[in-house]
């Protein structure tokens, strides 16, 4: 099944880190390669040549930003996550959707929050330190 998150609460009570056993590298991931993922990406819309969102990685998450509309609150924000499968929807309007790179822990492991203006996607990877391209 999938898990939705939505409305106000999208962070869970308390921080997902504090939960999360301490894990050991399986996957050697350089200090430069990790400094050089962890800069903001920008996808951008093939067809409109929008950006529609912003993302970085580290060793454990992956990390999205969505530019929330003037008019929306955290109540029009609705996020289905599956292990491989994301959909984010922003006042009735699926905003990204479909097939992740690699698998992601389900909620409330991963969660998004507001900050400032923009929905904060935080997908904890199945596997730390897997590298997501793109």
């Amino acid at each position: 099944g999938s898990a939705v998150v939505g409305g106000g609460a999208g962070r869970p009570e308390r921080e997902p880190n504090a939960t999360r056993p301490a894990r050991q590298p399986n996957v050697t991931l350089t200090n430069e390669a990790l400094k050089s993922s962890t800069q903001r990406r920008k996808y951008v819309d093939d067809v409109s040549g929008e950006v529609v969102c912003e993302w970085d990685q580290s060793y454990e998450d992956v990390n999205v930003w969505v530019t929330l509309p003037a008019s929306a609150k955290a109540s029009d924000v609705a996020l289905v996550l599956r292990p491989s499968f994301l959909s984010l929807s922003i006042l009735n309007m699926t905003v990204l959707e479909g097939k992740l790179s690699k698998p992601v822990r389900s909620p409330p492991e991963s969660f998004w929050l507001l900050e400032e203006r923009e929905v904060h996607l935080v997908l904890v990877k199945a596997k730390a330190g897997a590298v997501w391209t793109s």
